[in-house]
């Protein structure tokens, strides 16, 4: 996957300095937010949103300018959701929300049950992720971050 001036989360998926998103070599999404080609493996939002089922495993950039909240569906074995900020830097703050009775945890954070994850607004930078797997039992485990998240309180 070529570099070109952005950042590099995995093998898998880069954000280049354009502000396109790719997923294993291919161009999902333009430089104006906009699937490209018909890309699959993508998702692109622009308020808030719950993920379905059939969105695990799929890469969701959100784009929104202010607060946007993404719910998780109740913890399933093997569910997986990866959620990258795309909008500019300071404008796009993400919070991710599990359901009520389930945590999200991992690398320096641990939250309670159904306690937010969020990518702070005065922190946030366009490429900032999150990548949780679900248990199927306690919730969400945090696989990857890049950026400043804080766990609610």
């Amino acid at each position: 996957m070529a570099n070109e001036g952005g950042k590099v989360f995995n093998r898998d998926v880069l954000i280049a300095g354009d502000g396109a998103l790719y997923v294993k070599d291919k161009k999902v999404i333009g430089e104006n937010g906009a699937f490209v080609n018909g890309a699959a493996g993508a998702l692109a939002k622009t308020a808030a949103y719950t993920m379905a089922a059939a969105d695990s495993g799929l890469v969701t950039t959100v784009t929104a300018v202010g607060n946007t909240v993404i719910t998780l569906p109740a913890t399933v074995v093997g569910y997986s959701f990866t959620i990258v900020n795309g909008a500019t830097n300071g404008v796009g703050e993400i919070s991710v929300d599990p359901n009520a009775s389930d945590k999200i945890v991992g690398g320096s954070l641990t939250g309670g049950d159904g306690k937010k994850f969020t990518n702070t607004l005065a922190t946030s930078k366009k490429g900032d992720l999150i990548k949780l797997v679900a248990d199927g039992v306690n919730g969400w485990f945090v696989t990857e971050i890049v950026g400043t998240w804080a766990a609610e309180a």
